[in-house]
Formats: structure tokens, sequence, C-alpha cells
């Protein structure tokens, strides 16, 4: 509250007016003293001069009649002349001082006696003169000057103080008074400038600094507006900041939390009132207590420490990466907290183990493929030239085809390494999965035991998807297979549906699927389930709940790979003693117009050219040539591409078409057409390779490679492949 200036105006005004009154008054009083003197010195010198006048008078008068002697006359003038106003006695002596006239009393009070001596012409001395004289005009006009001298006085202290006052109250009470109501507005927070004006220079001093002053104060309080405003500002952006901030954000004094952000009370689930003076390890779980504690010792200590521990607000705990760092202000000590949930970090972190690990079986599965195809090629073509020749020996034909359909279970299996993998080139295009699930079934139902009913529920409007036919073949197998698995001991029922979804992006829906129709192929069964332990590790290449020698664990790992490779995904739902769920979502397309038309199944013809074999395995070279030879080529095999080089260089017009192995010391496949173009531009070449991440489409067209063959392959797709591009070859030439 501002300090009540009013009675101290009206003090200073009371105390000036007495003061005035008390000054007016004495200075009246004195004025009046001097009226008395002044009126009396005027009245004692009239006197004065009444009396020398009446003495000359008188003198003159009986100075003539002492001169004539006539006493009687003398007498009779000297009573007349007491009886006048002023003279109470006369009295007429000789020149011996004796009286010879006396007429009324001499008094020694209040009256004056002059005595003046008589002389004839100014000369002869005749006698003496006494004259008795008494001042009755002041007597008789007292009374009047003492009322006349007081209500003067009174009028003059009047007037004066009027006077004084109004002048006061004028040039410096009123002022003043303006003054102190401006005042008490800075007070009161209004910094308004005084609009006094015109006042005497001492007054104007004043307002004019007062003014300063104020204006001094209009400035401040302007810039302490302002200042608040932004420190406003800078609270609730701060607060914003704060509470935006992703994780949990804490403030720690004294063991009780003193700020939080609001996503801490929303993962709490508490208010904010629920959450002060709350103890932050009242969310730690129990085994972590004593680690927190002494990282917040730490960080009093060091200034900022970090550590995982497991956090529980509801049910289950929940990792997270506390950072702590010590803040000391006003000579307090603060902890500075942020807590980040590590629940997507620890997916991730799965995620990219498993990556890893997928890289390093794709690494070492591309190096398999690559022996094993050449080891499995020269094995297959001589079983298949063997199987031929023994036609008309049906016990020999037999173990050839047994030979056959070992080698091609080797050829499949390395597949399915390289599909899990994600290194096997497939030739995707649109398809419909009924037809090929139609087939499956099929098979199904002629392999499965009547124990274990099927169910097929297929969608006939399911649009195209883009994939390989065989491996949507493969994937209807294995998971019908593990389902058989798991029911084959007590029966059950095998449901596989096929329809097309809509996924949106839900949280209930696959997260790795981006929004879009799918068509979605479900294989449920009621077997025995999978533990909820073992649902993380389902994926895992060689995983497997199954007993000893019931499955290699790969079945689900090659699943998902064909899956994710079509952009897809697999969800998996079990449950123990209820059977397992599971669902592959593969994105159709847009239109089934590209769909491949069936290749047309006619007979070989003999092949006519000569053709030069190139492969750094002389088993594979020579097992090339008779399998070319055996389809009426006329072949010239070589091992290494040097070799290849210089036979090549004695005779190049000599050949129609070059078949070479891709991966070889001293020159690669591509690096050997090169330098064979060179000599003899336009030679049609074909690249073969067990496996190589060096050849895909991009690379044999940008090198003009005419066609390329994995290893190991059959030989009607050597024959087609070298049919179409000679053929190609001579229409161009």
């Amino acid at each position: 509250m501002p300090p009540n200036n009013t009675a101290g105006s009206k003090s200073l005004k009371r105390t000036l007016n007495t003061q005035i009154g008390i000054v007016v008054l004495i200075v009246g009083f004195i004025i009046g003293i001097l009226f008395f003197l002044f009126s009396f010195q005027m009245d004692e010198k009239k006197f004065q001069n009444d009396i020398r006048i009446q003495t000359k008078h008188l003198a003159d008068t009986f100075t003539q009649q002492l001169w004539l002697f006539d006493h009687n006359t003398s007498q009779l003038l000297a009573d007349l002349a007491v009886e006048s106003p002023g003279i109470t006695a006369l009295r007429i002596r000789d020149h011996h001082k004796n009286i010879i006239i006396e007429s009324g009393t001499f008094s020694d009070t209040k009256e004056t006696t002059i005595v003046k001596p008589l002389r004839h012409d100014g000369e002869t001395l005749v006698g003496y003169i006494d004259i008795n004289f008494v001042n009755d005009t002041w007597k008789e006009y007292e009374t009047v000057i003492i009322i006349s001298g007081l209500s003067m006085m009174g009028l003059i202290i009047i007037i004066s103080y009027l006077s004084i006052s109004s002048i006061l109250n004028r040039h410096l009470v009123r002022p003043l008074e303006r003054l102190q109501k401006d005042m008490t507005g800075l007070t009161s927070g209004t910094f308004k400038r005084s609009e006094i004006k015109g006042q005497k220079t001492e007054i104007q001093n004043i307002i004019d600094r007062f003014n300063r002053m104020a204006s001094a104060l209009a400035d401040r309080e302007a810039s302490q507006k302002r200042v608040e405003k932004q420190l406003s500002k800078e609270k609730n952006f701060m607060e914003a900041l704060i509470d935006t901030l992703p994780g949990l954000f804490y403030v720690y004094e004294d063991g009780s939390l003193i700020r939080w952000n609001r996503n801490f009370e929303i993962v709490a689930g508490l208010t904010q009132e629920e959450m002060t003076g709350r103890s932050f390890e009242e969310w730690v779980v129990e085994e972590d207590k004593v680690r927190v504690v002494k990282t917040m010792n730490e960080a009093m200590e060091l200034g900022g420490t970090s550590i995982e521990v497991n956090l529980r607000f509801k049910k289950e705990p929940v990792p997270y990466l506390l950072t702590a760092t010590n803040l000391c202000t006003d000579r307090k000590n603060f902890i500075l907290g942020v807590g980040i949930d590590l629940t997507n970090r620890k997916e991730l972190e799965k995620a990219l183990h498993h990556a890893q690990k997928m890289e390093s079986i794709g690494t070492l599965a591309g190096g398999i493929a690559h022996d094993f195809n050449n080891i499995l090629f020269p094995l297959l073509g001589y079983a298949d030239m063997l199987r031929e020749d023994l036609s008309d020996t049906p016990l020999l034909k037999k173990k050839a085809d047994e030979i056959l359909k070992a080698g091609n279970r080797a050829k499949n299996l390395v597949q399915q390494i390289l599909t899990l993998s994600r290194k096997n080139d497939q030739e995707y295009g649109p398809l419909r999965i009924q037809s090929i699930l139609k087939e499956a079934v099929e098979l199904l139902r002629a392999s499965i035991p009547k124990t274990i009913k099927i169910e097929i529920d297929i969608d006939q409007e399911c649009d195209f998807v883009v994939a390989d036919a065989t491996q949507i073949h493969q994937i209807i197998m294995n998971l019908s297979t593990n389902a058989y698995h798991s029911m084959q001991d007590s029966g059950g029922l095998l449901k596989i549906a096929l329809g097309q979804v809509e996924i949106t992006g839900t949280p209930e829906e696959r997260s790795g699927l981006k929004p879009g129709n799918y068509a979605c192929l479900e294989i449920v069964d009621t077997g025995t389930g999978i533990e909820e332990s073992a649902m993380d590790k389902i994926f895992d290449p060689y995983f497997t709940t199954k007993k000893t020698g019931k499955g290699t664990g790969l079945g689900l790992s090659i699943v998902r790979g064909i899956a994710q490779n079509c952009n897809g995904d697999v969800a998996v739902d079990s449950k123990v003693g209820r059977g397992t769920q599971v669902r592959v979502y593969l994105p159709v397309a847009r239109s089934g117009a590209d769909a491949p038309a069936p290749v047309p199944n006619h007979p070989l013809e003999k092949g006519t050219g000569r053709i030069l074999v190139v492969d750094d395995e002389e088993a594979i070279a020579f097992m090339e040539k008779s399998l070319l030879e055996r389809l009426g080529y006329k072949v010239t095999a070589v091992v290494g591409s040097k070799n290849a080089l210089s036979v090549f260089e004695r005779h190049p017009d000599q050949y129609d078409l070059m078949i070479t192995d891709m991966t070889m010391p001293d020159m690669t496949g591509l690096q050997l057409a090169e330098k064979i173009r060179y000599l003899r531009p336009g030679l049609p070449v074909i690249i073969c390779s067990g496996f190589s991440e060096q050849i895909n489409s991009k690379t044999i067209e940008e090198n003009n490679i005419q066609g390329y063959l994995a290893k190991p392959m059959e030989k009607i797709d050597i024959a087609r492949t070298l049919e179409g591009i000679l053929t190609a070859s001579r229409e161009n030439n």
C-alpha cells in the first residue's frame, strides 16, 4: 500500500497557516505599538506647540498688565486663562519672584509647569509667569485612538494573513497538493507527467524533476513489462518444450520430484497432484533400485552419468535409458534426468542382429551355392546323359533316376538357402495364387493322413500378385507341412484360406506393411501350438520346435524371406494346445494383363553351329561339351580363361557362340567376353555361374551379354537358350 500523503499535506497547510498567523499577529502587534507611539508622539508635539503658543500669548498679555500695574485686570485674565482648556493653574510673580496673582492649583502629577520671565519690550524684567498645563486632548481621544489602533491592527492582521495565505496557496500549497496527487499516481503505478505549468522557478524546478522522474519510471515500467512479457514467453516456451520432450523428463531434489514433463504423467498414469513429491525410485524394479541410487550419487559427484534400468509403471517392466545431470543453482543441488524408452531400440537391435545374422548366412550361402552348384552341375548332367543311355535297361535307368532325384533335391536345397538369404534370382511376374493353391492342396490330400481334415476357402476374386510360382508353391507346402507335423499324433483340422484384405496401418495390423490391398494366404491348424518363449525365434534360420529328424528349421525363415522379397510379410499367432495361425500378406498387382504366357512344350530339335565352352573346372567343361554334342553342336571345350583366349585368337572366325563361366582365375567371364569381342565383334556370349552377385539384368545389358544360365541348368534350358540366341544372330547377319 502506498503511504497516505493527504495527512502530510494538511499538516503542512495547517503549519503554514499557524506560522503565518503568528507572524502576522506579531507584526500587527508591533505595528499597533508603533501606531500608539506615533499617535502619542504626534499628540505630544501638538501639546508642546500649544504650550509654546499659549505661553507666548499669556506672557505678552501679562507683561503689559504688570507694566501698567493693573493687578485686577491681571487677576481677571488669570482666572479666564485657568478656565481655558489645557491650563489648570496660572501664577504671576514680580521680578523678585513674589506671587502677585495666582489662579488654580498647581499639581506635580500629569501636568507640565512652564516658568517664563516677563520682559517689557524684551529688555526690562517685570516679573515671572508660571503656567500649569495639562493635556486634556489626549485624555479625550485616548479611547478613540485605542479603538482605532486596535481596529487598524486587526484589519492589517486579517488582510496580511489572507494575502500571505493566498500567495502561499497559489504559489506553494496548491502546486504541492497537485504534485502530491501526481505522486500518489506514481505509487499506484500510473507514471503520468504532471501538467502543472507556469510556476515560480523553485516550484517549477521541482515539477520538472518530478516529470523527469515520472518519465524515467514510465520507461522503466515499460521496459520491465517488456522483460516480464519476454520472460513469460520464455517460461511458456520452456514449459511447452519440456512437455513436448520425448520420453521422461524430471527434476529431482532431496529425493523428490519437483518438475516433470507431460509425457511422464501419461506414462505413469497419474495427475500432477499425484506426481508431486513422489520419489523416482517408486517406479524402479526392485533389482535395479540399488544401481539407480548409486547412479544418482555419481551424478552429484561427477556431474552426470547414465544407466539402463527397468521401470514398472503399469504391469510389465519397460527398459529405459536414464541420464542424470547435476545442476547447482542458488546454492542448491538438483538432478536433471531424462528417461528414454528403449523398447523400440531393443527391437531394432534384435532386428539388426537378425539382419547381420542373415547377412552372414547370405554370404555363406553365396559361397556354398557357387561351389555346390559347380559340383551338382556335372553330376546332374552326366546322370541325365546316363539316363538317356540306359533307356533300354529299366533297372539301371531307375537307378539313374534316383541319382537325378537326389541331385535335384540338393539343387532345391541350394535354392532354399539362397531364398532364405535373398540372394537368388527368381522369375517374378503377375500370377494368380488360386491355381497354385489348388495344385498344392491336391498334393497335400495325397500325402497327409486321413486323421487330418483339410478345409479350403479360396476367394476366386482375389487379384494377381507379383511373385515366383515356384516360391508360392513352396510357401504353401512349407506351412502345410509344419501344420501337419503339429497334428500328426492326434489329428485335427487344417484350414487353408485365400482372400484379399486392405491394410490401413492400424496398430493391430502388421507395422511392416505399407497401407494398401494384399492377398492374404492363411494356414490354420489345431495342433500343439508354439510356446510363448519361442515366438521371438520362430523366424530364425535352423530354429525348430520339432523333434530331431522332423525338420530343418528353414521352413518359416524361407517363407518370410519369400514374402519380404515380394514386399509382403508374415504374421504368426499361436497358443499352446490351441493351434497356430499363419497369415502371409502379398501385395496385389494392379492388373493381371502382364501374366506370362505358358511356354510351349515342343520337342527339342538338333542344333547346328560351333560352340566354344570355357570353364575353370575340367569336369564341367567336358560335361557341357558332351551335353552340347548330344544336342547336335560342334563343341570346343577349354579349361581356363587364358587358354580360351589363346585358342580363340588362332581361329576367331571359327565359332558361332561362346559359353563361359563367370568366376574364373585370371579373367572373369565378362573380361574374357570383352577381349573376345575385340577380336570378333558381335560374337554372341552366354554367361554361366553357380552363383555370382556380379551378374544381374543390368550387368548383362550393359555388357551386351545375350544370355545367362544358372548352374546347374537342365538340358532343355541350355538347348532353348542356344536355339533362340543363334537364330537371332543368324537373322541379324
